[in-house]
């Protein structure tokens, strides 16, 4: 019966679909910028804002937060259940006291349930090599943590 075969298809290409993100105030959703693990979606538009500042939003969990490294960071993700590591890296420039205090109340927050965060930061990008090509990457810096706002709901 083929029937049966292009149901299931056709439930899980909808399954993997994401329904469009809103700004939330004057943060745009980060799908806006990036596609999966921080690819430009338009290369030529974020060459056009390499080193401006950028207010977006996106999901964080305890296991894309890199605090111990030397420059220390975090992964903004696009989707609560993108894959750990998959998003764009936030680079923490500054005090990294201050951010060990600051995220402390995140280590205990469970992966299965990211949180939202709005960074406000500036853009960077750089050279993501692929199997057989180049493409853009895109990072944030952010100068401190008043340029970060959690959204515990």
């Amino acid at each position: 019966m083929v029937v049966q075969p292009l149901l299931i298809f056709i439930a899980l290409f909808f399954m993997g679909c994401h329904k469009p993100l809103e700004p939330i105030g004057t943060y745009q959703p980060l799908t806006t910028l990036v596609a999966k693990h921080g690819k430009a979606l338009d290369e030529e538009k974020i060459k056009r804002l390499e080193g401006k500042e950028v207010q977006v939003w996106g999901y964080l969990d305890r296991d894309n937060l890199l605090l111990e490294e030397r420059i220390p960071r975090f992964v903004l993700k696009r989707y609560p259940d993108d894959a750990i590591g998959s998003g764009v890296g936030v680079r923490l420039m500054g005090s990294r006291e201050s951010y060990q205090r600051f995220f402390e109340p995140l280590k205990d927050i469970d992966t299965e349930q990211p949180i939202r965060v709005l960074v406000k930061g500036k853009l960077y990008t750089f050279a993501r090599p692929t199997n057989f090509s180049t493409s853009t990457g895109v990072g944030l810096r952010v100068e401190s943590v008043e340029d970060i706002l959690v959204l515990w709901d």
